[in-house]
């Protein structure tokens, strides 16, 4: 296993078993074989260059454009994509592409969720960059018009990524209230990244918690004993951590479950 980190990284190799009974809601997939080569990458906090210079570094991205070279590598970029800097927009849209061309390749990308990954889905926006800020306002002004823009217009502006309206829900009573404290240029990004919000639910609420590689187990923050007890076993409960997220990401409940607060995987 090749490690590059920039940022928290926690491995264990534990004795999973294979025989576990399946979690029996729609879950996350979290299980994957062992690769003869596997990396693993840090936060990266809105950095696009370092972002870049640690794929390189891994051996999976071109030295010149935004291409897939790893072939067979799997990769495990380990959450933490968002805060303390202005390029998350830019970030996300390089690993989802870089995803998809890992798997027509033979290998694969996998993006975890970080704590700040869901504490911007609860509303946190403490560590949100002005630059941040305006860049979501940007996207949100140019992509909802992707449709009439030029390709190469659409593409730097990461309108991939837009699954609009950004707007709250005809009932969402909270959100409504949450939008109007904020200054205008902060509303996109909040209505993107909040529980059940555009990017939340059609891109992050897809993204695991905690993924097992071959032996090796992969998590943001730490696991402990408790966070994998569960009658139905460890995978059992891996499964339901995942599940509790992804749903809290996506919108289909937006109670927040307890792994994504202090002293739970995505934090320890």
């Amino acid at each position: 296993l090749d490690m590059l980190l920039l940022g928290a990284l926690l491995m264990l190799t534990l004795p999973f078993s294979s025989g576990h009974a399946p979690y029996p809601l729609k879950k996350v997939p979290a299980v994957y074989p062992q690769p003869e080569r596997l990396v693993a990458i840090g936060d990266l906090h809105g950095d696009l260059d370092a972002t870049r210079m640690a794929l390189r570094l891994a051996g999976v991205l071109h030295e010149a454009k935004d291409q897939w070279v790893g072939g067979s590598t799997v990769a495990v970029q380990v959450g933490d994509q968002l805060d303390r800097g202005d390029e998350e927009l830019a970030i996300f849209e390089l690993l989802e592409k870089l995803r998809v061309q890992a798997q027509a390749d033979g290998g694969a990308l996998h993006v975890m969720l970080g704590n700040h990954e869901t504490m911007n889905a609860a509303g946190n926006f403490g560590y949100a960059t002005e630059g941040a800020l305006r860049s979501f306002q940007r996207w949100h002004q140019i992509c909802r018009f992707a449709n009439f823009l030029p390709k190469k217009v659409a593409e730097a502006c990461h309108c991939s990524l837009y699954k609009g309206p950004l707007q709250c829900g005809p009932q969402d009573t909270a959100c409504r209230i949450v939008v109007k404290r904020m200054a205008p240029y902060a509303r996109p990004r909040y209505l993107a990244l909040r529980s059940g919000g555009a990017i939340s639910k059609g891109l992050l609420s897809s993204h695991p918690a905690i993924l097992i590689v071959g032996d090796t187990l992969f998590v943001h923050g730490g696991v402990t004993r408790e966070h994998l007890s569960h009658p139905g076993g460890a995978m059992a409960a891996v499964d339901k951590i995942n599940y509790e997220i992804s749903s809290f990401l996506s919108g289909a409940s937006h109670r927040q479950p307890r792994w994504v607060r202090g002293g739970g995987p995505l934090w320890l």
